[in-house]
This record gives C-alpha cells, sequence and structure tokens, in this order.
C-alpha cells in the first residue's frame, strides 16, 4: 500500500486497522509503531495502536508477544476502554498460556491488584472504543462464526 502522506494519528490507526483486515500484517503492524513513535504525547491514541499490535498478535497465535504488548498497555496507559479489552484477551491467553503469566509478572507489567488477571470490576459498563476509531470484530483464534443451520 501506498505511505500516507503527513497522517494523523487517527489516520494511521485507520489505516492499520484496514491493512489488517485485509491480511496486510507486518504494513498494520508498522503504522501502528509509527503512531507510537510519531504520536508519543497522544496517550490516547497511543493506547489504541499498543492494543491493536497486542490484538494483532494474539490474533496470529503469538500469545507472548502478545501479552508483552497487553502487559506494556496495562502499566503503561491510563485509557479505559483498551484497557479493559485488553484485560479481556489476557485472561484468554493466559487460560491457554497460564506460564506466561510469570513471564509479565517478570516483566513487572502486571499491576499487583490483577496478577490474577481478573477482569475490572463488572459494575463497569462494557466500553464502546472511541467514535472515530474504526470498531474491531473481535475475531481471534477462537472465534466460530454462529449459523441458523440454513445456507
Amino acid at each position: 500500500p501506498p505511505p500516507v502522506v503527513n497522517p494523523t494519528a487517527q489516520r494511521l490507526l485507520e489505516q492499520g486497522y484496514i491493512d489488517a483486515e485485509n491480511g496486510r500484517h507486518e504494513f498494520a503492524l508498522a503504522r501502528y509503531r509509527e503512531v507510537l513513535s510519531r504520536y508519543s504525547n497522544n496517550a490516547k491514541m497511543c493506547a489504541w495502536a499498543r492494543y491493536e499490535i497486542a490484538f494483532l498478535h494474539y490474533y496470529r497465535h503469538k500469545y507472548k508477544d502478545s501479552i508483552r504488548e497487553f502487559c506494556l498497555l496495562l502499566s503503561t496507559y491510563d485509557e479505559k476502554a483498551p484497557k479493559i479489552l485488553a484485560w479481556k484477551i489476557v485472561k484468554k491467553i493466559l487460560v491457554k498460556r497460564p506460564e506466561l503469566k510469570k513471564e509479565c509478572m517478570d516483566l513487572g507489567n502486571i499491576p499487583a491488584d490483577r496478577d490474577s488477571a481478573e477482569a475490572p470490576a463488572a459494575a463497569e459498563p462494557e466500553p464502546n472504543p472511541p467514535a472515530e476509531r474504526p470498531r474491531r470484530r473481535e475475531k481471534g483464534p477462537d472465534h466460530v462464526e454462529a449459523t441458523d443451520g440454513m445456507k
């Protein structure tokens, strides 16, 4: 794909999402990393870029890379929506790969009050990603399409 000329952080996130949806994972990762490097002062966009990087690793079954990115997101940013979504996937990963909990703890990136990988309190409402961010369908390795039996 052609480079995005003078992109905003939002435009890079959108293009990364399009790249990921079209199977151009390396291009997507490059765009998300560009958000992190060019817009490091924009915590909201960086939190979403970090989430997308982690999610893409998760989608590709690269659980070790995924959990590192999610743990970095959880320990670095205060943006509520990506953190809640990250905890949901961290829990899934740790069920499949419990040995990764130690690695996350070794990295110091799981806050002490969340070392059991519990999700945030159930009283918190389910977040909706910001309106300006395209919504990601959660299609990770465990995704199964629902059918009504008709073809």
